[in-house]
Formats: structure tokens, C-alpha cells, sequence
């Protein structure tokens, strides 16, 4: 007797003498007789990586990249019957990647990151859909360029950050400019805001002012 028990989250395609007779999922299965086999495949979602691969952008830049891809079979007879379904989607994944990378220049594959990711599934999508197998996810693993690109887009990512910190402190000199301004225009319109400034400050500090035409008879003034 024939006896296996299918482990949660797979199935099994059974055989007898080499022909498929059934697909079965979890559970004991029994049979009575000679001959039989099972190929079993796990349903579960599996991360693959497709290794990296050097593709030139639109302007002529050698960059390697790899992809990071998540799969799950859906079919398991239809998975079994292609013989070599993950070498497909592999072979799929790096044309893909080539021909959208190629679309693209180099300067703008961070910006243009997620149109790559989505033409390359959908093209890779198409290519396995009748291989009993689905993407899903795919992402760009790797973006490597060549050393003097990366030194090149250091230097301007740096130039941008020391222009805008430039912009930034002429911002606050205006603005402490402009404030200083209006205090001076403010003081020459109502003089009596030079006292009430003195008093609080003296106020915050500690003393003592004396405000006055002149001194009271009788009393001295400490120096």
C-alpha cells in the first residue's frame, strides 16, 4: 500500500506508472497497489533574487543592478508540466529589466525606480502566466554605477546642499535685517517705547532707574 501525508500549505501530484492521476493538497493519502509516486510542492510564498546583471541606461552608462522577487505557485500541474519555470521567470525578469533600464538615463533611475519595477512585472507577469506560477512582488534589489558616475552625483548632491544652505542663512539675514528695520522705524514713531524697553529690562535684571527732570531737593542720588 501506497501511504503519504501532505504537509499544511502544499499539495502533491500524484502518480502510477509515470502518469498523473490527481492533485491533492493536505492530508493522509492512500493507495492500494504498485507503481505510484508524487512530485510535492510548497504553496507558500518564496522570496528569489535574480543576480545582478550589468545593462547600459539610454545614455550609454553601464550600471548593474539585481532584482528581488517574491513568488508563489498557483498551479501546481501546470508548474510541473514546463520542466524549468523558475529558469523562465529569471530569463523574463533580467529582459525585462534591460529593456526598461535601457529606456531610461542614468541620471534618473532613482527618479524613475518605481516605472522600472512595474514595467518589468508586468512584462515578467505576462511572461510566466501560463507556467503555474504568480509574482508577488518585485523590487530593484541593487543599483550599482560605475565609480566615477557615483563620484560625479556625490559632488552635485553636495553642491545642492551647500547652495541651499547658503539660501537659508541669506533668508535669516533678510529677515533679521527686516526686523531690525521695523524696530527702528517703530522706536522713531512712538519715543516713549525707548522708556517702557529700559524699564523692562531693568525689570529682568535687577536695578535701579531714576526718569526725571532733575533731582528732588533733600536727597541724594547714590553714584
Amino acid at each position: 500500500m501506497f501511504k503519504i501525508d501532505v504537509p499544511e500549505h502544499h499539495v502533491i501530484l500524484l502518480r502510477r506508472r509515470g502518469r498523473t492521476v490527481g492533485q491533492y493538497g493536505p492530508g493522509r493519502q492512500r493507495r492500494w497497489g504498485g507503481g505510484w509516486s508524487y512530485r510535492l510542492f510548497d504553496l507558500r510564498p518564496t522570496p528569489r533574487i535574480v543576480p545582478n546583471q550589468e545593462i547600459p541606461t539610454l545614455d550609454g552608462v553601464p550600471v548593474r543592478l539585481s532584482l528581488a522577487i517574491e513568488t508563489r505557485i498557483v498551479d501546481a500541474a501546470a508548474f510541473d508540466a514546463h520542466g524549468s519555470p523558475m529558469d523562465a521567470l529569471h530569463v523574463a525578469a533580467q529582459i525585462g529589466l534591460r529593456d526598461a533600464v535601457a529606456a531610461v538615463p542614468v541620471d534618473r533611475l532613482i527618479e524613475e525606480r518605481e516605472a522600472i519595477v512595474a514595467r518589468v512585472r508586468e512584462s515578467s507577469s505576462a511572461a510566466v502566466a501560463g507556467l503555474g506560477l504568480t509574482i508577488l512582488s518585485l523590487d530593484l534589489r541593487d543599483i550599482g554605477y560605475p565609480p566615477e558616475v557615483r563620484s560625479a552625483m556625490l559632488a552635485v548632491v553636495k553642491a545642492k546642499k551647500e547652495a541651499e544652505a547658503g539660501l537659508e542663512r541669506a533668508r535669516g539675514e533678510s529677515a533679521a535685517l527686516r526686523s531690525l528695520l521695523n524696530a527702528a522705524r517703530l522706536l522713531e514713531e512712538n519715543p516713549g517705547l525707548y522708556h517702557l524697553r529700559a524699564l523692562q529690562a531693568v525689570g529682568e535684571k535687577g536695578g535701579t532707574i531714576v526718569i526725571g527732570e532733575g533731582e528732588r531737593p533733600g536727597r541724594q542720588r547714590s553714584p
